[in-house]
């Protein structure tokens, strides 16, 4: 205490924590997203879900082989999980190629058709995030 504040050295290293603002989790059952590229309407994309939220879901795809890339808008995509299928529009919004080991994925912005939609997408990730 120097002069009635706390001095400490400064520190050795410097750690970066990522705090999200909606909760995440992995389906409680598979999940499968499937759409049409929409500049290359000849690929046709089908990935495993890695993990959902009440805004967005992450999959697991090659995204060099199926031509993804942030900012990129889609149409008409469906999940389907648990005997369900939702239907949205939505944006990527992050795109990470694979590493070694370390496959590659890319978060989704969810954008539901209409309000029916949004409400079975909310109990989807409900009872992923909630289970009873």
């Amino acid at each position: 205490v120097e002069a009635g504040r706390l001095v400490t050295a400064l520190p050795t290293r410097a750690r970066r924590l990522r705090s999200r603002t909606y909760r995440r989790a992995a389906p409680a059952t598979p999940a499968v997203v499937t759409f049409r590229h929409p500049r290359w309407p000849e690929i046709t994309v089908e990935a495993p879900v890695r993990e959902l939220s009440s805004q967005g879901f992450s999959i697991a795809t090659d995204v060099v082989e199926s031509l993804l890339y942030a900012g990129l808008e889609v149409d008409a995509a469906s999940l389907r999980a648990g005997g369900r299928e939702v239907v949205f529009r939505g944006e990527l919004r992050s795109v990470t190629p694979a590493s070694g080991p370390q496959q590659g994925y890319c978060g989704f912005r969810l954008l539901p058709e209409t309000t029916d939609d949004e409400r079975q997408w909310l109990e989807l990730v409900d009872e992923t995030l909630y289970p009873t």
